[in-house]
């Protein structure tokens, strides 16, 4: 595992004058941000179905405890296979449901239930069928250390954009909107980037991978 001050160590040349917490506390945020918006940090979870609720449009739940122990929590769902087969997935945002939703088209749904242990909540499906779900995972907020692959691979994505947020800080010291401009720029090629690969890597979706998208908001 990587040290948040790893990336802060980074910054606080640029930024004379701005206390390290705030740093950290900033580092933390876009390490949050960045993962939920380009889906590079990734946890693969398998698990077979039982006790499916018939009531609730066969709605079955999965245990993602795990991923708390290691400080992660998920943000999304990059590719899910059940019975072996690549299904299509639509991301409800609400916990409501309506009567009937599931079979009026071919989607199934799914949604993350829970403020510290999560469940994997999804629709229709049966008791019996096996699940692999390769999730989209992010660092709590609170996380002082992170996935080595963040600092390998993305390190110059996070520095940027935790720089774009300190420059733009109105009166301070270290506070330089031009050069909050250019991080800006510079973070979002990297999202570009990062989604690209992520889209790569599961081509047999048809490059229907794209993050923040697909969601249903009731």
């Amino acid at each position: 595992m990587i040290a948040i001050t790893n990336f802060t160590q980074l910054i606080m040349p640029d930024v004379v004058g701005c206390p390290s917490k705030l740093i950290e506390m900033v580092v933390q945020n876009i390490i949050f941000k960045f993962c939920t918006d380009a889906w590079v940090l990734q946890r693969g979870i398998g698990a077979t179905i039982s006790g499916s609720d018939d009531t609730m449009n066969n709605e079955a739940s999965v245990d993602l405890s795990t991923l708390s122990s290691d400080n992660l929590i998920p943000v999304g769902i990059v590719e899910m296979l059940i019975n072996d087969e690549v299904v299509t997935l639509s991301r409800l945002k609400s916990l409501t449901h309506y009567d009937g939703l599931a079979e009026e088209d071919e989607l199934k749904y799914y949604y993350f239930n829970g403020d510290d242990s999560y469940n994997l909540v999804i629709y229709p499906v049966a008791d019996g069928d096996t699940l692999y779900t390769v999730l989209a995972v992010a660092p709590k907020l609170t996380a002082t250390y992170v996935d080595p692959t963040l600092y390998d691979t993305w390190c110059d994505a996070i520095v940027s954009g935790a720089k774009y947020h300190l420059f733009r800080m109105p009166q301070k010291v270290w506070t330089d909107l031009t050069a909050a401009l250019l991080m800006q720029k510079e973070y979002n090629r990297f999202v570009v980037d990062a989604r690209r690969k992520v889209r790569k890597a599961f081509v047999k979706q048809d490059l229907a991978v794209n993050p923040r998208s697909d969601e249903i908001w009731f």
